[in-house]
């Protein structure tokens, strides 16, 4: 995504992307909005309606998992 439409969305001041990153200025450099594929989780609870919601990560952290068996 440019750097342009990164700041767009409000989480580039926060300063959590990397410093390479931060020290990008021309505002159509093609920048990664993760880190790599693998920290991409998509989790999908409940079904369809208005209780329905995403929620998204907060800029570019990393992904973490646990691994919960079932006790039945």
């Amino acid at each position: 995504m440019p750097l342009g439409r990164l700041k767009l969305g409000g989480m580039w001041g926060m300063h959590d992307w990397p410093l390479w990153m931060q020290k990008v200025t021309d505002e159509e450099t093609m920048l990664p909005r993760f880190p790599a594929p693998e920290d991409i989780y998509v989790m999908v609870a409940g079904g369809s309606g208005k209780h329905s919601c995403v929620v998204p990560n907060c800029t570019f952290s990393r992904a973490v998992s646990k691994v919960v068996e079932s006790t039945r």
